[in-house]
């Protein structure tokens, strides 16, 4: 299926998207809501995610060092970040007054890479039920 995404592809809502969130963003080992809203001040109109099922035939362990190594290569992390893991289809309920989007837009340095749009009014209740979504939690420490 990845291969037949185009930019600005919605994802499948079987599939799952994975989140890294950062230091400030994770408190004694728990992820915390604000991790999933928007950064007013650097004017965010999506949230950055990674597409999990992009690499199609890889099992999520071996995926995920993929976008582990994506993210490190962006300089965006540190060691002490959490990756989150949510499902699409879940994801796609939560009740926000527009509709959510989670789109595909992949890049030649982070092929996996996808955003989670349609929240310009994202609130810390609507980041709570995300934060509800969390399948799996993983370090970032890159092999």
């Amino acid at each position: 299926m990845a291969g037949k995404l185009k930019k600005r592809d919605p994802i499948p809502s079987k599939d799952h998207v994975t989140r890294y969130c950062n230091s400030e963003e994770v408190q004694n080992g728990q992820i915390l809501a604000s991790a999933f809203e928007l950064r007013l001040e650097k004017k965010e109109k999506y949230l950055s995610v990674n597409w999990l099922e992009y690499f199609e035939g890889l099992p999520p362990e071996v995926a995920i060092v993929k976008i582990r190594k994506a993210l490190k290569d962006k300089k965006l992390c540190n060691k002490d970040g959490l990756i989150a893991a949510i499902n699409v289809g879940e994801l796609l309920k939560v009740d926000l007054t527009s509709t959510i989007e989670v789109l595909y837009l992949g890049s030649k340095k982070d092929k996996s890479y996808s955003g989670i749009f349609g929240q310009e009014e994202i609130n810390e209740l609507a980041a709570l039920e995300m934060l509800d979504l969390v399948t799996e939690k993983m370090t970032f420490r890159v092999i």
